[in-house]
């Protein structure tokens, strides 16, 4: 996701992790773990159940997430994108959207990285 406010984008991707990890069963919860993001995947599971939402997005530390995303201003995504298509074995970047991104937000980010 790549708006010209990229911390929008980032707070966007962090809210879907923390969806996927806490509330889609034990699946994403347990990749993060043998990612070796045990503690901060046990953390958002565990927020989550607590129906504290903004914790277990807070839990999703800047690592993960650009470990497991593109996010933030489109430059950010440029690079990021480039590091996820050098990764051996990669034939192709799948671009998806936050579920809770608005319309605009989908266009924004489609204008900011069409080539």
């Amino acid at each position: 996701m790549a708006l010209s406010d990229g911390e929008r984008a980032r707070d966007l991707v962090r809210n879907h992790i923390a969806f996927y990890v806490g509330g889609m069963g034990t699946f994403y919860r347990e990749a993060l773990e043998r990612q070796g993001f045990e503690e901060t995947a046990q953390t958002v599971a565990a927020e989550w159940a607590n129906r504290n939402k903004a914790a277990a997005e807070d839990a999703i530390g800047e690592e993960l997430l650009d470990s497991l995303s593109a996010a933030g201003t489109p430059d950010h995504v440029r690079e990021q994108f480039e590091r996820f298509a050098d990764i051996d074995g990669i034939d192709a970047v799948n671009v998806s959207f936050p579920r809770a991104a608005e319309p605009e937000e989908i266009e924004e980010t489609i204008d900011l990285l069409a080539p």
